[in-house]
């Protein structure tokens, strides 16, 4: 298990990646982000967004007839498919009722929704091939500022494509539901907050991790453009 944390800033994003599944949490507030460290989530947490990467094995229609449907309280709001790379994401919408709580409630007392985005593993032979393209290459793909990577960072040559592609397919549908639910640009406090976790298994842990790279790059751009 190795453990990574990021800081950007104003900007915070925690990481707890596995052999099989890595989860991400960005807490979206005015102009800030807030992480929060997931040896803290309680293991009913954990395990609706081990079954958030689950269901996104499935097509969109066939999300419902899972067993883990009924009792993750999850709602599938879209599904993403990256064309070049077949790398695939779903993105949920937590159901908060009164006698449930929020993926992150056991650490945090600020109210709001949650917005899961599941990256899907290796589904098809494409995938098996984006794994297999383990060369490391320089990182220069992952929407970050040169200056603030390592003039030797590497990464695995096949993750960084996909994740490029499937962030690109992802990025617009996100910004909306985000714009949508009018947290980004609005929130006033923080019992306003807009929880957004990335979270996948086996190929898509690793999409994952990086799309988080790319939001949390999304979002530094837009601030230094001036951007409320």
């Amino acid at each position: 298990m190795n453990f990574s944390w990021q800081h950007h800033r104003n900007r915070k994003i925690s990481s707890l990646t596995t052999a099989y599944t890595t989860l991400l949490h960005v807490v979206l507030l005015p102009r800030t982000f807030v992480a929060t460290a997931f040896n803290s989530l309680s293991p009913t947490n954990l395990r609706r967004l081990a079954e958030a990467s689950s269901l996104s094995y499935l097509s969109f229609d066939r999300i419902p007839t899972s067993p883990y449907y009924p009792s993750c309280q999850l709602e599938p709001l879209l599904q993403v498919v990256d064309p070049a790379s077949e790398s695939g994401a779903t993105i949920f919408l937590e159901k908060a009722t009164p006698s449930s709580s929020t993926v992150l409630s056991s650490t945090s007392s600020a109210r709001g929704q949650t917005i899961i985005v599941a990256c899907r593993g290796s589904a098809n032979p494409k995938n098996f091939g984006t794994n297999l393209k383990f060369k490391l290459v320089p990182a220069t793909k992952l929407s970050q500022n040169p200056n603030n990577l390592p003039p030797d960072a590497a990464i695995h040559e096949g993750f960084q494509d996909a994740s490029l592609g499937l962030w690109k397919v992802l990025c617009p549908q996100l910004i909306n539901i985000l714009d949508d639910k009018n947290q980004v640009t609005s929130a006033e406090s923080k019992e306003e907050n807009l929880e957004v976790v990335f979270t996948g298994h086996s190929l898509g842990a690793a999409t994952a991790l990086l799309c988080s790279v790319h939001y949390n790059s999304y979002f530094r751009r837009k601030d230094s453009d001036g951007a409320t």
